[in-house]
C-alpha cells in the first residue's frame, strides 16, 4: 500500500458511505410517491364501496319498512333486517373514518411534504459538492507538497549516503602525505549535507502535519454530511409513521 493510499483510506472510505447513502435516499422518492398514489386510490376505493354499501342497504331497509307495515306474518323478519342495515351502516361508518384519515392525515401531509424532502436532499448535496470541491483542493495541494519534500529528502539522503560510501572507499590520507602536505578533510561538506537534510526532514515533518490536518478536516466534512443524511432518511420513517398511526387506529375499530 502507497503512502497516498493509506493516507486517504479512511476518507474514501467515509466517501463512499455518503455515496451509498445518498443514492439510498434518493432511490426511495419514486417509492414515497407510490405510497401516495396508493393512498389516494385506496381513499377513492374506500369511499366508492361505502357509497354503494349505503345504498344498498338503504334499498333493505326499504325492504324490511315493508316487511313490518304488512298485515301478514313478516313484522319480525322485516325487524332483523332494520337490525342487519343498522350494523353494517355503523361498519360503513367507520370505514368512512378511515378513509378520511386515510386522505387526512397521511395522504395530504405526506404530499406536502415530498417536495420538501426532495430540495433538502438537493440542499445537502449541494453544499456537500461545495465543501469537499474546497477540502479536496486544499487535500491535494498539502498532498502533492508533502510527497515533494519526501522525494526530495529521500533523494538527498540517498545522495549523501553515496557521497559517504565513495569517501570511506578510497583512502583519507591526502596525495601529499609524506611529501609535506596535510590531508584534505571534508568535515565542511558533511557538516552542510547534514544541516540541509535536518532542515529538509523538519519541512517535510511540518507538510505531514498539515496534510494530517487536512485529511481529518475532510473526513470531520464527510461524517456531517453523513449524519446529516442519516437524520434526514429517518426522519421520513418517523414523520409516515406519525401520519399512518391514525388510519391504524381506525382499522383496529373495524376488528
Amino acid at each position: 500500500m502507497d503512502f497516498e493510499t493509506a493516507t486517504l483510506r479512511s476518507f474514501h472510505e467515509l466517501d463512499n458511505l455518503y455515496v451509498n447513502l445518498l443514492s439510498d435516499v434518493k432511490s426511495g422518492g419514486p417509492i414515497w410517491d407510490d405510497v401516495i398514489n396508493k393512498g389516494s386510490k385506496l381513499f377513492a376505493a374506500l369511499r366508492a364501496t361505502v357509497h354503494a354499501s349505503n345504498a344498498f342497504f338503504d334499498a333493505i331497509q326499504r325492504l324490511a319498512d315493508l316487511a313490518s307495515k304488512t298485515p301478514g306474518g313478516s313484522k319480525e323478519m322485516g325487524a332483523h333486517f332494520t337490525r342487519l342495515c343498522m350494523r353494517q351502516k355503523r361498519l360503513g361508518s367507520q370505514v368512512k373514518t378511515m378513509g378520511n384519515q386515510l386522505i387526512t392525515c397521511m395522504v395530504n401531509p405526506m404530499t406536502s411534504h415530498v417536495d420538501e424532502w426532495k430540495k433538502t436532499i438537493a440542499q445537502i448535496e449541494k453544499e456537500h459538492n461545495r465543501e469537499t470541491k474546497r477540502a479536496r483542493g486544499e487535500l491535494k495541494r498539502a498532498l502533492a507538497e508533502t510527497n515533494r519534500l519526501r522525494r526530495k529528502l529521500s533523494k538527498h539522503g540517498n545522495g549523501g549516503t553515496l557521497h559517504c560510501r565513495q569517501h570511506s572507499g578510497s583512502s583519507s590520507i591526502g596525495q601529499g602525505v609524506g611529501l609535506g602536505e596535510p590531508p584534505k578533510s571534508n568535515h565542511m561538506s558533511s557538516s552542510t549535507t547534514g544541516v540541509g537534510n535536518s532542515s529538509l526532514a523538519v519541512k517535510a515533518q511540518s507538510a505531514m502535519h498539515v496534510l494530517d490536518e487536512k485529511v481529518r478536516n475532510i473526513e470531520d466534512i464527510e461524517r456531517a454530511f453523513i449524519k446529516r443524511l442519516m437524520i434526514e432518511e429517518r426522519g421520513r420513517y418517523c414523520f409516515f409513521f406519525n401520519c399512518l398511526s391514525p388510519v391504524l387506529v381506525s382499522v383496529r375499530t373495524l376488528v
